[in-house]
């Protein structure tokens, strides 16, 4: 998983969570047919926009929550 954060830029304190299933069935999908580089830089980016807009969502979550409280 480490190597996985490292080689995609993933900011190490950013908390990713993956699923066991999930991680083997990445690995098996690389295994059976290689990727070009080009397309796994685009994998990773739009990974890591799905990533971004998830913890957007979260922090506008805890802001409006935040607000109501008050």
């Amino acid at each position: 998983i480490e190597a996985l954060t490292q080689h995609q830029n993933y900011d190490s304190s950013s908390s990713i969570h993956f699923s066991p299933q999930c991680i083997s069935l990445t690995i098996k999908k690389k295994e059976e047919k290689p990727v070009d580089e080009r397309q796994k830089q685009i994998e990773a980016t739009s990974v890591e926009k799905s990533l971004h807009q998830m913890l957007d969502k979260e922090t506008t979550r805890k802001r409006e929550k935040e607000e109501k409280s008050k």
